[in-house]
């Protein structure tokens, strides 16, 4: 039995806790400190000190706490328990995390979790240390590892406590946390509501922390998610506990910034401003005007003053807020606040085109066409992108110095981030003099960081150009897009917002066109959908490929080509950037007048040929954003690549692919037959358990892909066409492998193929960034995973004036297939290619194989043509020309439907560089 004074220190130290967890941060201090040293060894109240004067903002205490405590207790290392191992590995960790030094940490929090699994007594301070472990996997953008501990932390508690212990159910609610961070909100919705379920039939209160956690969670996904009425029905919970438990209503209801998202989004704006000028009044008083979360609540005071029509007040909310938060921008995987940051823009835009020929436009003297065009800039290139780019780009810079500026400029970041999270916590908090202390000390903290991240860019920046437009590329200015073009080209410019699409068109001289089209994301995708449904076959059968939606095809013509015909009219090029929805559509497929097939001929699709296709009046490159074209034309202007080609394609994923190529005697060839025409289709992303674009495969690997027998036709006719030996430059099978890629110097090729199945993050297990699948290892032998992976393709060394995608199906998963094209694209412009020529959707195989020849080979016969021109003639051609023979060499139908012809599209710089 404890003794009176051992009792009394329990006493007390449970009442610490209690304060703890009520926030009461001055009272839990007083209780702990009072219980400093009455132990010989006693680390438990310096690892809880050194946590509360972290979570205060006040790290000098918390530092110098940690340090007597490490004094008091080194004098006993011999002697230390695994419950005295478990505090100090607390306090060590508790520090180094406040030092956003996450890395570090992890170890610490490891040594934590062991020793309270090995013998602690509370069996819950276990599961407390494996979310602590899931959070720092969390911070350190590990999001795979981190959903494996949480999905290990929900087997655990099920086992360890009763399964619908509020343990358990935290557990499930993290789970759903790392989802939503992984972009993943159908599941991470899910999983959430299930969490909240539970707390439900537990009986558990609104006022429980935990279930207040879940809800703002579930808040938090419908936001993303883009329901805003189902999230504000969800965060309007908070609203019955407003008179009877302020503290839960101002932590999760009142500060909390995807309430007010949710609220203007729902039509209660009203509401939503009351929030915004209480929160941007705090905000200023305690942070000032400049600080990135005041920016923030002024540009959500911005989208409410424009929806309640208040212009004048939102044009200055936006002008002044939307230049602070860009800068602030850390690139950190924060997907709620990138959304709100392209909800704020797209109100911008909303407005801008509200104030065109406006008494207000003229009031404010400025051109509302043209700052709309610079907005929407800011919103072509994806937040997602640009933060896996920021998280692996240092991986291709070999200089040490500049290693150890970028080393210090990723610490510097995960810094500010971290405070930015805690002083975002503090804000919200009870006023309290020790608060307003603590927010003082954070603010002062990210004033120093933030002025040395500036520091550290500008050096990277004058060190080393192309690395840093990569990660932090410079939004370029009307002007400066005007100063690349010629005057045989245009540029029409697609942003598709939450509520409308917005157009610009511009020439090498003259102000844009800027058209509204009161038509929102969502109706695109499915205007979109629908075309692309009627360009798939249900099955291999030859005939029973769709009739073409001409109609949709002059839907989308009208909607977004026909308003700024004027400007692009008379011009020969068409240079095209389109976000969202828009970026996984040919535009080439589309007509320019109204049209109806006539009566079927005998040749199948041969009635197609004379459609007023957009193809048939302009050339067309596709660019991944207004920056990189920019960036891509001040590139130098000729490749130095001496051999013509490197193609890698027909990888094999297993055994039994690798058995079934051996005994193959010649090319996988396509040829349909007499009364039993079929298509040969390559490219559907298929494994042994189904397609990885519907949605319903839990887990899959590499060895679980089906081959692309078909794309060796391709490489070698490619490879004939470039006058290139294939046996040398052509590696199929075993040969196109990870290594073979890494170890060869791709510097002297003018063109580089891969052929193989593109795939997103989490198509396979683990992935975590885009990638090209390669030869399994278990089939090469060879080390690696057999992913080209992102990070990789930024390690090579190219000299490319093409890198060509084919088969690789980026239209894939319901238009995820954009964060291939959009990642991969960059990272093969920063390894060093000019254009890319990529597959859309899956292809015909001889179809396929005619056009990309084609291309390549009017490029060689015509030193004269551009890509873009060079890539018109071949579809031209396809559409024009003979079609598909069966075996006994007689027409059966013509490659006309645009199926054949459309999927392949010219991505980056059109104009050829190197005409050997």
């Amino acid at each position: 039995m404890a003794g009176p004074e051992k009792a009394d220190e329990i006493l007390i130290t449970r009442l610490a806790y209690s304060e703890l967890n009520l926030q009461n941060y001055e009272r839990a201090i007083d209780l702990f400190a009072s219980v400093l040293g009455r132990r010989i060894v006693n680390f438990h109240p310096y690892a809880e000190l050194t946590n509360i004067f972290a979570l205060t903002g006040d790290f000098e205490k918390a530092e110098a706490i940690c340090n007597k405590g490490r004094l008091v207790n080194n004098h006993h290392a011999t002697t230390w328990t695994p419950t005295e191992v478990f505090f100090k590995s607390k306090m060590e960790y508790t520090l180094l995390n406040m030092k956003a030094k996450y890395k570090e940490a992890e170890p610490f929090i490891r040594r934590a979790l062991y020793a309270a699994t090995a013998s602690y007594r509370n069996r819950y301070v276990d599961h407390n240390e494996r979310i602590a472990l899931f959070k720092n996997l969390t911070s350190q953008n590990r999001l795979v590892e981190a959903e494996l501990e949480a999905r290990a932390i929900v087997d655990k508690s099920i086992i360890k406590y009763p399964i619908k212990s509020t343990y358990s159910i935290e557990a499930i609610t993290a789970l759903s946390e790392v989802l939503l961070s992984q972009g993943r909100v159908t599941d991470a919705e899910k999983v959430c509501r299930a969490s909240i379920q539970a707390f439900v039939q537990l009986g558990i209160p609104i006022t429980s922390v935990y279930y207040s956690q879940a809800i703002s969670i579930l808040g938090n996904i419908l936001v993303a998610k883009g329901d805003y009425p189902a999230a504000i029905r969800t965060f309007d919970l908070f609203l019955d506990v407003k008179d009877t438990n302020r503290y839960i209503y101002d932590r999760f209801y009142r500060r909390i910034y995807n309430v007010m998202v949710a609220l203007i989004m729902s039509g209660r704006s009203a509401e939503a401003m009351e929030l915004i000028e209480s929160a941007y009044q705090d905000s200023e008083r305690l942070l000032g005007k400049k600080h990135s979360l005041s920016a923030e609540l002024l540009g959500l005071r911005g989208m409410a003053n424009n929806a309640l029509g208040n212009l004048s007040g939102a044009y200055h909310d936006f002008a002044e807020s939307i230049p602070l938060i860009a800068k602030s921008m850390t690139y950190s995987e924060n997907r709620l606040f990138n959304h709100r940051f392209t909800l704020i823009m797209e109100s911008f835009l909303d407005l801008l085109s509200k104030l065109r020929m406006s008494v207000i436009e003229k009031g404010l003297s400025i051109s509302a066409s043209s700052r709309a065009f610079e907005v929407s800039t800011l919103l072509s290139d994806s937040s997602v992108q640009s933060a896996i780019l920021a998280s692996t780009a240092r991986k291709v810079i070999k200089d040490p110095t500049l290693q150890e500026l970028t080393r210090a400029e990723q610490d510097n970041q995960q810094q500010i981030v971290a405070y930015q999270n805690l002083i975002r916590d503090m804000v919200a908090r009870p006023d309290s003099s020790t608060n307003r202390r603590g927010i003082n000390n954070v603010k002062t903290m990210l004033d120093k960081l933030t002025a040395a991240r500036e520091t550290i860019a500008n050096e990277v920046r004058r060190r080393m150009p192309d690395y840093s437009n990569l990660v932090h590329p410079e939004q370029p200015s009307l002007s400066d897009v005007q100063s690349k073009l010629t005057p045989e080209e245009a540029v029409i410019s697609i942003c598709s917002a939450e509520n409308s699409t917005y157009v610009f068109a511009f020439s090498k001289n003259g102000p844009p066109e800027m058209v509204s089209v009161p038509v929102s994301r969502k109706e695109l995708e499915h205007l979109i959908s629908d075309l692309k449904n009627s360009l798939f076959p249900g099955s291999d059968k030859l005939k029973q490929l769709p009739a073409y939606d001409f109609a949709k095809a002059y839907e989308l013509y009208s909607l977004l080509l026909k308003p700024v015909e004027a400007i692009w009219k008379n011009s020969k090029h068409l240079i095209l950037t389109a976000s969202g929805p828009l970026s996984q559509l040919p535009f080439a497929l589309l007509t320019s007048e109204p049209f109806q097939l006539s009566e079927g001929k005998e040749v199948l699709f041969s009635n197609y040929s004379n459609a007023p296709w957009l193809i048939n009046r302009i050339s067309i490159t596709m660019v991944p954003s207004v920056s990189s074209f920019v960036a891509l034309k001040e590139r130098p202007g000729t490749v130095h690549a001496k051999k013509p080609f490197a193609g890698f394609g027909d990888p094999i994923f297993n055994q039994i692919q690798l058995a079934q190529a051996s005994n193959e005697t010649k090319p996988h060839s396509s040829m349909a037959t007499t009364g039993k025409a079929k298509l040969d289709i390559r490219g559907i992303r298929l494994t042994n358990d189904g397609s990885l674009d519907n949605q319903k495969l839990t887990s899959s690997t590499l060895e679980m892909l089906e081959r692309l027998p078909d794309t060796t036709a391709e490489l070698l006719s490619i490879a004939e066409a470039l006058g290139a030996n294939p046996a040398q430059d052509v590696y199929l099978g075993p040969r196109a492998s990870e290594k073979q890629v890494k170890s060869m110097d791709l510097s002297d090729r003018r063109v580089v193929a891969f052929a193989s199945h593109a795939l997103v993050p989490y198509d396979l297990d683990g992935l975590d960034q885009p990638a090209i699948a390669l030869s399994a290892p278990s089939v090469t032998g060879e080390e690696g995973d057999g992913l080209l992976t992102m990070a990789e393709i930024l390690d090579l060394k190219l000299n490319a004036d093409w890198v060509v995608l084919s088969a690789c199906n980026t239209g894939a998963a319901d238009g995820a297939g954009a964060e291939a094209v959009s990642g991969l694209g960059r990272a093969f412009f920063y390894a060093g290619t000019r254009s890319l020529l990529v597959s859309m959707w899956p292809v015909e195989t001889t179809s396929a194989k005619r056009l990309t020849t084609s291309l390549f080979r009017h490029l060689k016969d015509d030193p004269g043509l551009t890509k873009a021109q060079a890539h018109q003639r071949a579809m031209l051609e396809l559409i024009e020309g003979p079609g598909m023979l069966d075996e006994d060499g007689r027409l059966i139908a013509s490659y006309a439907h645009p199926f054949f012809w459309a999927p392949f599209v010219v991505v980056g710089d059109h104009v050829t560089t190197n005409s050997n």
